[in-house]
């Protein structure tokens, strides 16, 4: 009689740069979300708007990078777009500092992801 055999699923692994990324943004995303939001009381009503979108943008960039954590292509696409909104949304402000920050993250996000980017699904 025949034994079953397993496919053999490669093993998905990232670098210890990447995991560390990740873990920083997951973290990051959420404590940054939570003191945005808790600022939005002292804002100026007309202002209160561009608080709840950037703490609403911070909890997206903690949950696109749980998805990067679990293989999924969408959460690096949703990451890039989280951070390009960002950066324009610190362009319209006036602030370049932020902006340049900003695309450098995302230059050092796409460095981390790329060598890995064959195993997301």
């Amino acid at each position: 009689m025949a034994e079953k055999t397993e496919p053999i699923v490669p093993v998905k692994k990232f670098g210890a740069l990447l995991t560390g990324w990740l873990v920083l943004a997951i973290v990051a995303n959420i404590i940054l979300a939570l003191l945005t939001l808790s600022t939005a009381a002292q804002v100026a009503p007309r202002d209160q708007g561009w608080v709840y979108l950037s703490g609403a943008l911070n909890v997206a960039g903690a949950v696109c990078a749980i998805a990067i954590f679990r293989w999924k292509r969408w959460g690096a696409y949703g990451y890039g777009a989280c951070l390009g909104i960002t950066a324009f949304l610190n362009l319209l402000a006036g602030d370049v500092g932020s902006v340049l920050r900003g695309l450098l993250l995302m230059l050092l996000v796409i460095g981390l992801i790329k060598p890995h980017w064959a195993q997301f699904e």
